[in-house]
C-alpha cells in the first residue's frame, strides 16, 4: 500500500502517462489537441515530483546521484537496447534494414544521439536509426533528461541554495540560462541545452516541498482552486496545440515568452491537478488502482511505447495523419489501438510485479 502523501501524487503521474500515451496514438482531432495539452501541462509533474521528494542532507550528493541513476538510466538503457534488439530483427527480417544499418543505429545510441542526431551531424554520419520507422521511440529521451538535470539539482540543493530565497534565485537564474542558449540556438544530444530549464522544473518542486504548498487550502477553496488550476492551463493548452514536444525545446516563436508560458502553464495545471487528487483522496475516494499506474509510470511508458510500436508494425496502420485530411475511420482507428496498447501494457506491468514479488516471496 502506498503512503497518503504518495498516493494522491501517483495518481496525477498516472493521469499524465495516460494522457501522454493517448497524444501519441490517437490520430489528429478534437481528442488529440485535448490530450496534447493534458501531456503539456502534465508532463511538468515528472520533473516537479522529481525535486518535490528529495530530502536535502539525508543522501548526500553521491547516494542521490547513484539512486537517480538506478530509477531513470537502468530502465533507460534496458528498454531501449530491448526495442533496437527487437525492432532491428524486425525490420531487418522485413527487408527494411540492413545488418550494418542495425549496427551503425545501435552506434548512434551510444554515442548519444539516437534522438536527435546531434552527434550523426557532428561527423557526418549517415542517418541510421530506429526513428525513420518508428516516431515514438525517440520520446525515452526524457529519462536521461532528468537524471542530468537531477545531477545539476542536487549539487545546487545540497551545496548552493538549501534555503528558500536562495532556491527561488536559482530558479531564476536557470530559466534565464535557457533563454541565453536557446537565443544562440546551441544544440546538444538528448537536447542537453534544456538542463537549465528542467532543474528549474525540479528546483521548483523542493521549493514547493518548502513551503508546503498542497497544506494551504481545504474544504470547498481546495476543491475550487483545484478545478481552475486544472481546467484552465489545459485548456489553454489545449487550444494553442501545445503538446510535450515543448519540453524538448521546440517553444514555436517567440522563444522566450513561449517557454516561460508552457512554465507557468505546468506549474499551475500540476498544482491544480494535485489539490484535485488530493482531495478526492482525502474524501474518501478509493484511488488505489488509479495511483498504480502513477507508481509505474516508467515502466507503463515503455510498455505502452513498445506494444503500440508492435500493433502499428503488425496492422500497417501509420499514426502520421494531416489534421486537414484525417478520416472518421482512421481516427476509430487510432482510438481503438490506444486502448489495446495501454490495457496491454498495464496487464504486463501487473504480471512483471507478481513476478518480481514470487521471486521476492522465494528469496
Amino acid at each position: 500500500m502506498l503512503k497518503q502523501r504518495v498516493k494522491y501524487v501517483d495518481m496525477v503521474k498516472g493521469l499524465a502517462i495516460l494522457s501522454i500515451a493517448l497524444y501519441h496514438i490517437v490520430a489528429p482531432g478534437v481528442l488529440k489537441s485535448i490530450f496534447a495539452g493534458m501531456s503539456c501541462v502534465l508532463f511538468f509533474a515528472f520533473f516537479f515530483y522529481s525535486g518535490y521528494f528529495y530530502k536535502v542532507g539525508k543522501t548526500g550528493i553521491k547516494d542521490g546521484i547513484v539512486a537517480r541513476a538506478k530509477s531513470l538510466l537502468v530502465p533507460f538503457f534496458t528498454y531501449s537496447i530491448s526495442f533496437w534488439l527487437v525492432g532491428s530483427v524486425v525490420l531487418i527480417i522485413r527487408a527494411e534494414e540492413t545488418i550494418m544499418d542495425a549496427l551503425c543505429c545501435l552506434r548512434n545510441f551510444f554515442a548519444g544521439s539516437i534522438w536527435n542526431r546531434v552527434i550523426q551531424d557532428w561527423f557526418g554520419w549517415e542517418y541510421h536509426s530506429l526513428g525513420k520507422n518508428y516516431p515514438f521511440l525517440a520520446d525515452f529521451w526524457f529519462l536521461p533528461a532528468m537524471f542530468i538535470a537531477s545531477i545539476l539539482f542536487i549539487i545546487l540543493v545540497e551545496k548552493v541554495s538549501r534555503s528558500l530565497i536562495p532556491q527561488i534565485i536559482t530558479v531564476v537564474v536557470l530559466l534565464a540560462s535557457t533563454g541565453v542558449l536557446r537565443f544562440f540556438e546551441i544544440s546538444l544530444p538528448y537536447n542537453l541545452q534544456l538542463i537549465p530549464y528542467w532543474t528549474a522544473i525540479i528546483l521548483l518542486g523542493q521549493i514547493g516541498r518548502t513551503v508546503k504548498i498542497f497544506d494551504k487550502l481545504s474544504g470547498a477553496a481546495a476543491w475550487i482552486t483545484g478545478i481552475a488550476a486544472s481546467v484552465i492551463p489545459i485548456g489553454i493548452a489545449a487550444y494553442f496545440s501545445l503538446g510535450a514536444k515543448m519540453f524538448r525545446g521546440e517553444f514555436d516563436k517567440p522563444e522566450p515568452l513561449m517557454m516561460i508560458a508552457v512554465f507557468l502553464l505546468g506549474f499551475i495545471g500540476t498544482y491544480g491537478v494535485s489539490l484535485v487528487c488530493k482531495q478526492l483522496e482525502d474524501s474518501g475516494v478509493k484511488v488505489d488502482k488509479f495511483a498504480y499506474l502513477g507508481s509505474h509510470s516508467i515502466y507503463l511508458y515503455m510498455y505502452h511505447v513498445f506494444v503500440a510500436w508492435i500493433i502499428c508494425m503488425i496492422t500497417g496502420f501509420s499514426m502520421r495523419y494531416d489534421p486537414k485530411t484525417v478520416t472518421g475511420e482512421q481516427l476509430a482507428i487510432s482510438i481503438v489501438l490506444a486502448v489495446v496498447s495501454i490495457v496491454i501494457s498495464i496487464l504486463i506491468s501487473i504480471c512483471a510485479d507478481k513476478i518480481k514479488s514470487r521471486k521476492a516471496a522465494k528469496g
